[in-house]
């Protein structure tokens, strides 16, 4: 049985093949090859990848080491009698069919058929990011090539080459590894360097080693904070998180950081977010220049509201923590949220209401929800960080 590391710790419950539509487009310009538009503000990275003259949309995931396929395009892949071992860097390992790599591309790049890809029921990372996608993409169709993630302009350029990248901002080394993976030798994470996977599936700022996390945690870098849950490959399951005081790549430095536990350490999307990132995977160098969101406090959702995606702009309460903000206001399991401080949900995305309510962590939030065809209004009170546990994370890996 030959073995897959992929990681998607991301979280639509329709099965709808895409189009390419206004965040997928391609364009160019006068100094790279291809601009992908994507999500603003530390949204999942979503590529349009074309099969058999279908286009899908499927999330990058810069610390896989393989590409992944849903289960619903089997028709499209040539069959495999082979097994393999999924390890995500948070979840248990996951067996799935490991099927040859089809011929498909992502904009004009090819995806390398050296290497397998693993066949898997993404369902859940649908309902959990409430968007339509069919696969993970790992990095390896973009050795050798520069590529920027603006997340404030909200696109993605790639170019062969690039002149002028000193001006991209402070240069940090990476190392590339066999898996095509990159990695950041020297983060200082208070007052310890190690290196970190850059990894785009995962939504939270930092993740580090149990053994880090402890050693962190004794020396009073991290002040722990309790427990979380995330939905990851494996299934559910509970992490422990803290404020992590200080984290530095290169002379940019983070303070008061969300970081939770996990199998390695990991710079995610809320730490990537909030700079303008260029990868030249071809010299090994990283240029990060602080963007319009660095200075933005690291936030978790504390409201303990657990929401599943009925439908887009539909938004059902599947749970409620016991004596959490949610609950002492009064909303239950099964309501239908309607509106967020005025906002309707027909206007915003999953992923949009769980940052409304994530940074909802100092102010009192309204929250109307449909109960029984009747709607009603909630004030879920502004409260310090649970010391016991936080609302389940937008997160599947």
């Amino acid at each position: 049985m030959s073995e897959i590391r992929l990681t998607s710790h991301w979280v639509l419950l329709t099965a709808v093949i895409c189009t390419v539509t206004a965040n997928m487009s391609v364009a160019q310009d006068a100094h790279w090859d291809a601009t992908f538009s994507i999500a603003k503000n530390g949204a999942p990275i979503r590529l349009p990848v074309q099969l058999n003259d279908t286009i899908y949309q499927f999330l990058l995931d810069t610390s896989a080491s393989n590409h992944c396929f849903d289960t619903s395009l089997s028709a499209d892949l040539a069959k495999s009698a082979n097994n393999t071992v999924v390890r995500g860097s948070l979840s248990m390992p996951v067996s799935a069919a490991c099927v040859p790599t089809p011929d498909a591309q992502v904009g004009s790049y090819p995806l390398s058929k050296s290497d397998p890809s693993a066949l898997l029921d993404l369902t859940a990372v649908r309902e959990g990011i409430g968007e339509d996608v069919y696969g993970i993409l790992a990095p390896k169709f973009l050795l050798g090539r520069v590529v920027q993630i603006d997340f404030d302009q909200g696109k993605m350029c790639v170019a062969q080459r690039f002149e002028g990248l000193n001006r991209l901002g402070e240069a940090v080394s990476m190392r590339i590894d066999s898996r095509g993976c990159p990695w950041v030798e020297t983060v200082n994470a208070g007052g310890r360097v190690e290196s970190f996977c850059i990894a785009t599936s995962l939504g939270h700022a930092v993740s580090v080693h149990k053994w880090l996390f402890d050693l962190l945690v004794a020396d009073g870098s991290i002040v722990p904070k309790g427990t979380l849950e995330m939905l990851t490959i494996g299934g559910v399951r509970k992490f422990r998180w803290g404020r992590l005081s200080t984290l530095t790549v290169g002379h940019l430095a983070h303070h008061d950081i969300v970081t939770i536990e996990g199998n390695k350490n990991l710079l995610g999307l809320d730490f990537l977010a909030r700079h303008i990132v260029t990868f030249d995977l071809s010299r090994r160098k990283l240029y990060l220049k602080a963007g319009d969101r660095f200075n933005a406090p690291y936030t978790i959702d504390t409201t303990g509201l657990h929401l599943a995606q009925v439908e887009r702009g539909a938004y059902v309460v599947a749970g409620v923590d016991k004596n959490s903000r949610a609950a002492k206001a009064g909303i239950i399991a099964d309501d239908r949220i309607t509106r967020v401080d005025q906002r309707s949900c027909q206007d915003i995305s999953l992923l949009e209401l769980r940052r409304i309510l994530k940074d909802s962590n100092g102010n009192t939030v309204t929250i109307v929800v449909n109960r029984n065809g009747k709607e009603r209004s909630f004030q879920v009170d502004a409260d310090d960080e649970p010391t016991l546990r936080a609302a389940p994370s937008a997160n599947i890996e």
